[in-house]
């Protein structure tokens, strides 16, 4: 949902115009981000790691690892695009920055939905009702 508005405001986003909506709109959805991502860490990563399930456990070492990278991302464009100041000063290098992390974020989830959340419900029923 935040990602969804944040593209939203980009698309909109014209010339000369103050990007302060997008930058208070990023500001949220790396907040949302933080916080799953720490929800993951706790409830998923840990509980798989440590199953008897090698399968399972391999799993989630291999996505943890590649969230990391992805995190790592988001933690350096958050560190490039500081600022509504920032944002508008080079517009189209942050809009096409934005574009490339949200579709890697867009590919993580799909991967997570398909993949790694089915394990976790299959071995932990109550994880997500935990981390909720």
């Amino acid at each position: 949902m935040a990602a969804r508005h944040l593209r939203a405001l980009v698309a909109r986003h014209r010339p000369g115009a103050d990007p302060l909506p997008i930058a208070v709109q990023l500001a949220r959805l790396f907040s949302a981000l933080r916080s799953h991502l720490a929800e993951e860490e706790r409830y998923v990563y840990r509980a798989l790691t440590a199953t008897r399930d090698r399968d399972a456990a391999a799993l989630a070492r291999r996505f943890h690892r590649q969230m990391g990278s992805l995190a790592w991302d988001w933690e350096e464009f958050m560190r490039r695009w500081s600022s509504s100041a920032v944002i508008a000063h080079d517009f189209a290098a942050f809009e096409y920055a934005l574009n490339r992390l949200l579709a890697a974020l867009d590919t993580r989830i799909a991967c997570e939905n398909a993949t790694l959340y089915p394990v976790a419900d299959a071995l932990f029923p109550d994880w997500q009702e935990r981390a909720a």
